[in-house]
């Protein structure tokens, strides 16, 4: 049955967790009998308090409408690692914390909430996702089983409104142009911050948790000899280069070399949240990252840099990546890369067509469209 609420091993027999989702299911429907709790709102995210759904808390929090605020947190979670006053928890496999889901009158999530969970009279769904679609997700991915459900979901742009419509399968009317919570937080520290590093980065290629996959044959061993080469052209500039690893990235465990002019960001490691990296930072090197779309509001250099682009297999959402690109400048070789690092391209980095909204009202938007 734990397996079935999506976490833990996967040893179980295949019938013994077909048979715990049945259960689980009917469990599930059978809670959304009960009255909705009106004005609690349920939260969750992956990984635990983070996010569009930490940020959609911390604004809805300092309402002070009555509102009482809820979340869905792992068996192993610190409560001691995020300021959660004013929240009641629940460890995510329990019985307690399905029943409490399915009547909370709001419910917010950024990877989906139950395999089994299903929408009800009274209630109101708000996918907030995890960053704008560029690659294959949902309806445009043929190995995804199930979708995220939401009654509504958030955009940055019309133009990803109708990508998450066709990957929700879900009416366009039901995407919510509103800009990423996330990214009010960016907005607000970026008006304080001193910019003082080029940071770079890049999505994961090979996975060691969560969604495991392998996506290209770029690997921790070509990356080394691309930080080496990186460092040694470094030596001597006044520069503060931070290579920030994805935390999926298997790269995390395997790449082990420390370097002279790098600042490496491992899973892990003590190191400032990412909004606070990306306000920090005077440009950003990425790839096929959906970090590229929230650092687009500040207006800041964009660099490029995709060794792999033509072996890179996760594949892309239609349409996205011409436009995707046109947000910055294309790094093709390490020369490119180290120019970028030392002077970075001075241009125009926004792209209206991927961000609408550059201001930090995304979470207001959003309470004020799902309660109008």
């Amino acid at each position: 049955m734990l397996h079935a609420m999506g976490g833990l091993s996967g040893s179980l027999p295949d019938w013994i967790v077909r048979l715990g989702t049945f259960l689980l299911g009917l469990y599930y429907a059978a809670c959304c009998l009960l009255p909705v709790r009106k004005s609690v709102a349920m939260f969750t995210s992956y990984p635990d308090v983070a996010d569009n759904s930490q940020a959609m808390f911390e604004y809805l929090r300092t309402l002070d409408r009555g509102l009482h605020c809820e979340w869905l947190v792992g068996s192993d979670f610190d409560p001691a690692s995020h300021d959660l006053a004013g929240a009641r928890l629940y460890k995510r496999a329990s019985l307690s914390a399905i029943r409490a889901t399915a009547t909370a009158q709001y419910v917010f999530h950024t990877h989906g909430i139950y395999r089994f969970a299903r929408k009800r009279r009274g209630q109101t769904i708000v996918n907030l996702w995890h960053g704008m679609p560029l690659k294959a997700i949902g309806a445009f991915d043929p190995n995804v089983p199930r979708l995220p459900i939401g009654d509504v979901a958030i955009a940055t742009s019309d133009f990803f409104a109708d990508k998450l419509a066709q990957a929700f399968m879900m009416p366009k009317r039901s995407i919510l142009v509103t800009g990423q919570p996330r990214n009010d937080l960016l907005i607000r520290l970026a008006k304080k911050s001193e910019p003082n590093i080029i940071l770079w980065m890049p999505t994961y290629r090979s996975s060691s948790t969560g969604d495991i996959r392998e996506d290209s044959s770029f690997n921790s061993e070509l990356m080394a000899r691309i930080l080496h080469n990186i460092d040694v052209k470094l030596e001597g500039q006044s520069i503060r280069f931070v290579l920030k690893l994805h935390p999926m990235d298997t790269m995390n465990e395997l790449l082990a070399d420390n370097f002279n002019n790098i600042e490496i960001l491992r899973k892990g490691d003590p190191q400032p949240s990412v909004p606070e990296l990306l306000a920090s930072s005077m440009a950003l090197i990425s790839d096929y990252s959906s970090v590229v779309v929230d650092y687009a509001i500040l207006d800041r250099p964009i660099g490029f840099f995709c060794p792999d682009k033509d072996d890179y297999v996760r594949g892309w959402i239609p349409g996205v990546a011409d436009l995707f690109f046109k947000s910055g400048t294309m790094l093709p070789n390490l020369d490119a890369l180290v120019s970028f690092i030392i002077s970075p391209t001075e241009f125009t980095s926004r792209c209206l067509a991927l961000v609408e909204h550059c201001d930090d009202k995304a979470a207001e938007r959003i309470w004020l469209s799902v309660n109008s």
